[in-house]
């Protein structure tokens, strides 16, 4: 509908009939064409409509169909755009495994354009891009100015996924890991470094403990009594207390040391299969804390919430105060401590391997010389240790 007769009766008549203002912001006529008394008046009609959007009786014919319409170059462009990146990240990839896989360095001493030797990342690019021309229309001059990937940086960012994702399959699989790696002095006097292998380990004592009965029952039995007494803040609140409450007696008989940095609240520490210094760990912090261990289950068996955590501190308790697994303890104590500073040795980042194979002949011995000799003066600790508790308990 042709709106112009409508601005031109409306303007010459002089009368203001705010039903018949034109919205048509081309077509509509400017505020000084009309009556200064009337601005007020049009300007909120205007407001009142509201936005006006132009309807058409006729529009022109829709490309939407065709292949050079917009929306369809747009969607070509983005797809191919995405092959190519994925191309060139892939073939990035790649060479960056297989060089370093090779104990071959990456970068050049001189990369620029006109180098004869860009390095061996660069030269083994445009290796590969002689024999592939896919390649060779994606990387280098002929990639995006902002998507070459050939910065160092881009190099380290990809090395650094390579070292999570076997940091990752380490923990999935709960096995530890050994880099074999030797390093020497070549005839030219030079140090040399290869890497040999990745070899998967399982924890030689945490597979031999599982061999022998008691003591891969010890094992579970511990980390169950661990879970029961600090499953949550309420008894690890009370396990501190019953800490608290024996260290003012001790103090106060006098058979505690006293000085700066001794006599301080500790907590239970679980055992991991992945690292068998948690065992030992384990153990220790069981030991320090058993007679406030004690109080606490023997709060949960007599006051827990529900039946089962009345089951289970019972059961723990059972076990606390059962002689076999007190001598268990005290064994696997004196067996871990002579292997803990072997396995914290063997755990350094280089070693010198005969030194590493003296180390393992000292423990041997020393696990030994346990073995024959050691089981009387384990014997009388465990009877000692006993009467301390039993002591305890009864005051």
């Amino acid at each position: 509908m042709d709106e112009s007769p409508r601005v031109n009766d409306a303007l010459n008549s002089g009368e203001l009939n705010l039903d018949s203002l034109v919205r048509d912001p081309g077509l509509r006529p400017s505020f000084m064409d009309y009556s200064t008394n009337q601005h007020d008046e049009i300007r909120i009609a205007y407001i009142k409509y509201g936005p006006y959007q132009l309807c058409k009786s006729k529009y022109p014919q829709s490309l939407s169909g065709s292949s050079g319409h917009i929306e369809h170059v747009i969607e070509k462009q983005t797809t191919q755009e995405i092959i190519d990146n994925r191309l060139r990240v892939r073939t990035f990839v790649e060479m960056i495994k297989w060089l370093t896989m090779q104990a071959c360095a990456l970068r050049g001493h001189d990369e620029r354009p006109d180098s004869k030797n860009q390095g061996n990342f660069l030269e083994l690019l445009k290796l590969i891009a002689s024999y592939n021309k896919e390649v060779e229309k994606v990387i280098l001059q002929n990639a995006p100015q902002n998507a070459r990937y050939t910065s160092p940086d881009v190099q380290k960012e990809i090395l650094q996924i390579f070292a999570r994702n076997v940091q990752q399959s380490i923990c999935d699989k709960k096995k530890e890991q050994m880099a074999i790696d030797v390093r020497f002095i070549d005839r030219e006097g030079y140090v040399k470094e290869r890497f040999l292998d990745l070899v998967h380990l399982q924890l030689a004592l945490v597979a031999a403990s599982k061999d022998m009965v008691e003591v891969h029952k010890f094992f579970k039995n511990l980390n169950f009594i661990v879970n029961v007494i600090d499953s949550s803040s309420k008894r690890h609140d009370q396990l501190q207390d019953a800490q608290v409450s024996e260290i003012a007696h001790l103090a106060e008989i006098r058979e505690l040391e006293s000085g700066k940095g001794v006599n301080q609240i500790q907590s239970l520490q679980r055992p991991r299969d992945t690292r068998w210094s948690s065992h030992y760990r384990s153990i220790w912090s069981l030991l320090k804390l058993y007679g406030p261990a004690i109080v606490v289950l023997l709060e949960i068996a007599i006051n827990g919430s529900t039946p089962s955590q009345k089951g289970d501190a019972t059961f723990d308790l059972t076990e606390l105060l059962s002689f076999d697994f007190v001598i268990v303890i005290h064994l696997m104590k004196k067996i871990m401590k002579t292997t803990e500073k072997l396995c914290q040795s063997l755990q350094r980042k280089s070693h010198d391997i005969v030194n590493a194979l003296s180390l393992i002949s000292t423990t041997k011995l020393l696990i030994q010389n346990l073995r024959d000799q050691g089981c009387q003066s384990l014997l009388e600790k465990v009877v000692v240790f006993v009467d301390i508790i039993a002591l305890k308990l009864l005051k």
